[in-house]
């Protein structure tokens, strides 16, 4: 007589151990799924950091004693000025900082130095950085 196998039995086991699996992938994927929108939430976003720099500059270079920018054109973008535009700052800036003969030419000086040509170099005027300006003007004897 033979005994009676259950054939079925390695099927169940099949059955019960991929049932396990789905439930665990199902888990561990809703587990990371809440984790990313708790992470989310916490998002901050990074500051860009040129743009940070440029706002700290412009807080800490105001004032009469510095150059200031005026009204951006298609020519000289924002942070710049034209020769031009700076030397007619001169007056005032050399009075604020109680500046004689030798160091209004000594600012002049420096507006030279520092002009620089436009980006394209075949459009455009002149430039000067309005901020690498007025850092060189605090620089100045």
């Amino acid at each position: 007589m033979k005994a009676q196998t259950n054939d079925s039995f390695p099927i169940r086991i099949m059955g019960f151990f991929a049932a396990g699996l789905v439930l665990m992938f199902l888990l561990f994927s809703g587990m990371a799924a809440y984790m990313r929108h708790l992470r989310a939430d916490d998002a901050r976003p990074i500051p860009d950091e040129k743009v940070v720099a440029e706002q700290l500059l412009a807080e800490k270079l105001t004032g009469p004693r510095y150059f200031e920018l005026d009204e951006p054109t298609t020519e000289t973008p924002r942070p710049f000025l034209s020769p031009f535009q700076a030397k007619q700052q001169i007056e005032r800036i050399a009075r604020e900082r109680h500046l004689d003969a030798a160091g209004v030419q000594k600012v002049e000086q420096l507006i030279e130095k520092l002009t620089e040509p436009p980006p394209s170099r075949a459009i455009g005027t002149d430039r000067v950085n309005v901020w690498r300006l007025n850092l060189a003007l605090d620089e100045l004897p």
